[in-house]
């Protein structure tokens, strides 16, 4: 909300400035120009409130992790022989459960170490175009 009426107030602003301190053509090419860019701030300020952050009562229902990389690569280089292994790298899921929907999300291993299957909470979420998107968990 703050975002948005910020933007709001730079737009606002910015017309009001470029009408009153340009003259002759000058005046009205900045106008055009203040008017336009207010009205693509303006468009910011519907299109986030168009998708709110929606907030519902949910259930951890499992937690899952991906664990890739750690492959042994062997070949030749330039001076002579070469081998490696590649960086090991893990992602942590956890699965929500809420309004008879389950989502699987990917989360930072903070939230993922202190939350526990069956964990109850509040769940921040926005759907945007029906595609589920993160925001935050907290337990009770």
């Amino acid at each position: 909300m703050f975002w948005s009426l910020l933007c709001l107030f730079i737009g606002v602003f910015l017309v009001v400035f470029g009408v009153l301190v340009a003259e002759g053509w000058l005046s009205i090419i900045l106008g055009v120009l203040m008017i336009a860019f207010g009205g693509f701030l303006m468009l910011g300020f519907v299109l986030i409130k168009k998708n709110p952050i929606l907030t519902r009562y949910a259930k951890v229902f499992g937690k899952t992790t991906k664990t890739s990389g750690g492959d042994y690569v062997s070949g030749d280089d330039e001076s002579g022989s070469a081998s490696y292994t590649t960086p090991v790298t893990t992602s942590y899921f956890i699965s929500f459960e809420f309004d008879d929907r389950r989502v699987n999300v990917d989360v930072d291993v903070s939230l993922y170490n202190t939350v526990e299957e069956g964990d109850m909470g509040l769940l921040d979420y926005k759907d945007i175009g029906g595609r589920f998107r993160f925001i935050s968990f907290k337990r009770d």
